[in-house]
């Protein structure tokens, strides 16, 4: 039996007539719910409900064939979508102890009307409230009195943008009634469910534990306390509960160090797969309803995503190589990371192409004029399958490199949040000390140890700016300056260069000349007149021992002679 089921119901009513007796056929999906149903176009008869099937097979004009391929294709989005999910579930007990923020008529009325609805309601003056702690279902008011108020959930009559940011905590000004801002706080009472909705590495995060600030723009995009940045740890606090899954840290996180748990970047990478050679229009689920009305051409097929904020460059070029063709996204509500990545993606596919690649709509007449230029673009259809736990600048680079080739493009400028660029470095300051290496995390920098050199990449550099306060020279230097589109910017290039220092001792390689030589200038001053001190300074760690002490080769030499005359 097919894990996909197909209901019957005025949507796809039409369509059925037409094609039922070739679904049958081909077996390709049940009319009736079953216990392995995993997908449905009705929301009470599977796990996974793709209200996207309805609307398309209602407004589409492709052809009964299409049409067939399509659903299919969408059906099997939403499954690979399931496997991915990184979910886990939570949950949250919401008494109904509410405390009304304000002394207003207004919010007397409201809390009549609370108490009708079986809440138990305390009304505190604005300025009796020191400060506000805690979690849905367990808010601890602290007053200016120095007593305090336990409450499950909250309303504001004024605005608090510190207060607001709490899931449970309301402000009336989001809510068009009394009846509305009600039912939202009912819907939580009793045992309150949530899931995972961001996943967070921080192995490859550009805060975690740094000695200096270089990237929070995850916490400065959080419109809630979903995640925050504490500095006196540098480390990223993240809240489930208070994240509304928006997804605008996603866009903004240069090295993917977050990650959408809904829909994680290996299920968009076998999703746009299945949109090969067709035209995507991206939706947000909470806006599909928007579209009820509006009619899609031949050949464009709907891509559901959770939330709006969440797709970043790479995300958006993902989709474009692997359809070939230009992408639509509607969304009343773009990120500001989304709208950088859409901008630049677009410079780089008029240099490359002569046509732009991306067509954003937050209204319906944007979307019914951007609708019949969506189109195919020639020679841009291109297969990558990134290895596991690719940093997402070494995917973008990759999937960049092929519309470059072996082009001279010019150059496309860096975003606020976008950040492409390069470092400089000067080359007689530099000493090879490799502190900069260690602080790249993404491998922007490396040391070749063969041929003792400092190379960049600048196709994975973040433009964090780490790499500037960790060396000790002040040699590095940082510019905005976007992407390069020339073959040269995928490449590594030598940024310092030095030979190896041999031991005088020994003879063993131990250190670059440059820092030797930067040692001896800042020492010698100190050893004036101390020669085994002196000597030391061109010596490995192991013969530094043994001259210090009286054990070098040519102390050595002096005792031999010394026996041989006792002899």
């Amino acid at each position: 039996m097919p894990s996909y089921h197909l209901s019957l119901n005025p949507a796809t009513q039409a369509f059925l007539e037409e094609a039922k007796e070739e679904i049958q056929k081909q077996n390709l999906f049940s009319f009736h719910s079953s216990a392995q149903t995993l997908v449905s176009n009705e929301k009470e008869t599977a796990p996974l409900f793709a209200p996207e099937i309805n609307w398309y097979l209602k407004n589409s004009l492709d052809s009964k064939e299409e049409k067939l391929k399509t659903l299919s294709l969408l059906y099997e989005a939403r499954a690979i979508k399931f496997d991915h999910a990184l979910h886990q579930d939570y949950e949250e007990s919401v008494s109904p102890s509410l405390l009304i923020i304000g002394e207003s008529q207004s919010a007397k009325e409201f809390a009549s009307k609370a108490l009708e609805s079986s809440f138990e309601v305390e009304i505190l003056p604005y300025e009796s409230i020191e400060s506000i702690e805690g979690k849905l279902g367990a808010f601890v008011a602290n007053l200016t009195d120095g007593s305090s108020r336990e409450f499950a959930q909250g309303v504001l009559f004024r605005e608090d943008e510190f207060a607001s940011k709490y899931m449970g905590i309301e402000k009336v000004s989001d809510f068009e009634d009394a009846k509305e801002l009600l039912e939202k706080l009912q819907s939580r009472l009793g045992i309150y469910r949530y899931k995972t909705t961001i996943t967070y590495n921080p192995e490859i995060c550009q805060y975690h534990h740094r000695r200096e600030k270089s990237c929070s723009k995850c916490a400065t995009l959080c419109p809630t306390f979903g995640v925050v940045n504490d500095d006196s740890k540098m480390e990223l606090l993240f809240s489930q509960l208070d994240c509304v899954g928006c997804g605008g840290c996603i866009s903004a996180c240069p090295t993917g160090a977050i990650d959408y748990a809904p829909y994680p970047k290996e299920a968009l990478y076998e999703i746009a797969r299945l949109y090969n050679e067709t035209t995507i229009l991206m939706i947000p689920e909470p806006f599909l309803k928007d579209l009820e009305e509006v009619t899609l051409p031949k050949g464009i097929t709907p891509l559901i995503i959770d939330r709006e904020k969440f797709p970043s460059e790479m995300h958006l070029l993902t989709l474009l190589q692997e359809s070939g063709s230009s992408l639509l996204f509607y969304s009343p509500i773009i990120s500001r990371p989304t709208k950088e990545a859409n901008e630049m993606l677009n410079q780089i596919y008029l240099k490359a192409y002569g046509e732009p690649a991306l067509y954003l709509a937050q209204d319906i007449p944007t979307l019914l004029e951007a609708l019949p230029k969506a189109h195919k673009i020639e020679k841009s259809l291109y297969r990558y399958t990134p290895k596991p736990n690719e940093l997402r600048r070494k995917t973008f680079g990759e999937r960049l490199r092929y519309i470059i080739k072996e082009q001279e493009l010019g150059q496309v400028p860096s975003g606020d949040f976008i950040r492409y660029g390069e470092i400089k470095v000067d080359q007689e300051k530099c000493t090879l000390c490799l502190s900069c290496v260690g602080a790249c995390n993404v491998n922007a920098l490396t040391a070749n140890s063969n041929e003792f050199t400092l190379d960049f990449n600048a196709s994975l550099c973040t433009t964090c700016g780490y790499c500037l306060p960790s060396c000790p020279e002040n040699a590095i230097t940082l510019e905005l300056s976007g992407i390069t589109l020339a073959p040269s910017w995928f490449e590594s290039k030598v940024m310092a260069r030095d030979e190896m220092f041999k031991c005088i001792e020994c003879g063993k390689p131990f250190a670059t000349k440059k820092s030797v030589e930067k040692i001896k200038n800042l020492m010698s001053p100190l050893f004036v007149g101390n020669a085994f001190k002196l000597k030391t300074l061109e010596c490995c760690p192991d013969c530094k021992v043994k001259v210090m002490v009286g054990f070098s080769s040519e102390a050595d030499s002096k005792r031999e002679t010394i026996l041989e005359e006792v002899e």
